[in-house]
């Protein structure tokens, strides 16, 4: 009879007493636990799908160690992924494994690598400006501006930029200013475009507040006689950042500043003088009138006295 000693149960797998089909042939060796279960398990099968045949999980209960192996394989109440064995909890009072940190990106700024293809600056370079830059979030787009603008004038950009960088790093660099009230009330004064007010705003505050006074009248001088004081200012921007003087002032232009005040002088000095001849004809006639008066009052007297006589 099936199931008794020395008879094959029904459905074995041939030269295998005892072992189902499905059931992997090194089930039985973890009677005793040798070597645990094998890495790969015959057919293909995975423990979730072993543990999922009754036959096999009777087999089983009879040996605890295995069913607690095949469990831990196939994932127990935490959910460990089939075949895959969990990874143990922490020991009670280990320090807390620190989270990875996050990847950090190793592309440029679009911005620095905008102006560094615009003047043809190495990506070395462009690598050591983006990372200096990183630490200058506060500034970044008035540093930025006042970089290009010293590469536009500079005859060698790389060479310049390496300056630049070297000043952001030893915390001299000065980005780019806004203009105080003295250079507000010049801008107001000769409608300078923006540009030309920032241009000036960046070079003035490079000198002590003697030499900047001094600078400040010699440029009113100059846009007084120009009829375009913004093309003024971006003329006298080299001699300006090289510290020179700003050399003769010209005649007033047409339409220049002092032009139109000496037009404004001689038209209000044109009104006085209307204003005076009409004050004067006023008077010359007024006094016609009186000596009038005084002839008609004349007259009238000797008319009466002649009618008294």
């Amino acid at each position: 009879m099936p199931g008794l000693p020395g008879q094959p149960i029904p459905g074995a797998i041939p030269g295998l007493p005892g072992i189902m089909p499905g059931l992997p042939p090194g089930l039985p060796a973890l009677q005793g636990l040798p070597g645990g279960l094998p890495q790969g398990l015959p057919g293909g099968m995975t423990p979730a799908q072993l543990m999922a045949n009754p036959m096999a999980m009777m087999m089983l209960a009879q040996n605890p160690a295995a069913a607690s192996l095949l469990a831990g394989m196939a994932g127990g109440p935490g959910g460990a992924a089939a075949g895959v064995r969990p990874v143990p909890p922490p020991p009670a009072g280990a320090a807390p494994v620190a989270a990875a940190p996050a990847p950090v990106s190793d592309m440029i700024d679009p911005d620095i690598q905008e102006m560094c293809d615009n003047f043809h600056i190495e990506d070395k370079h462009a690598r050591r400006l983006h990372n200096i830059m990183k630490n200058r979030q506060n500034t970044f787009a008035e540093d930025l501006e006042r970089v290009w603008d010293v590469l536009e004038r500079a005859r060698e950009p790389a060479g310049l930029l390496t300056v630049k960088m070297r000043e952001m790093e030893e915390g001299t660099f000065i980005g780019k200013q806004r203009p105080d009230e003295k250079l507000k009330a010049m801008s107001k004064k000769f409608k300078l475009d923006d540009q030309a007010e920032s241009k000036l705003a960046d070079i003035l505050v490079r000198y002590e507040p003697e030499k900047k006074a001094a600078y400040f009248q010699e440029i009113e001088k100059h846009l007084e006689v120009s009829n375009r004081p913004s093309a003024m200012v971006m003329m006298l921007l080299k001699k300006l950042g090289a510290g020179e003087p700003l050399g003769r002032i010209g005649h007033a232009a047409p339409g220049s500043y002092l032009d139109k005040k000496e037009r404004e002088r001689k038209d209000k000095k044109d009104k006085d003088r209307s204003r005076s001849r009409k004050k004067r004809s006023r008077s010359k006639s007024r006094s016609r009138d009186r000596d009038r008066d005084r002839d008609k009052d004349k007259k009238k007297e000797k008319r009466s006295r002649s009618r008294r006589r």
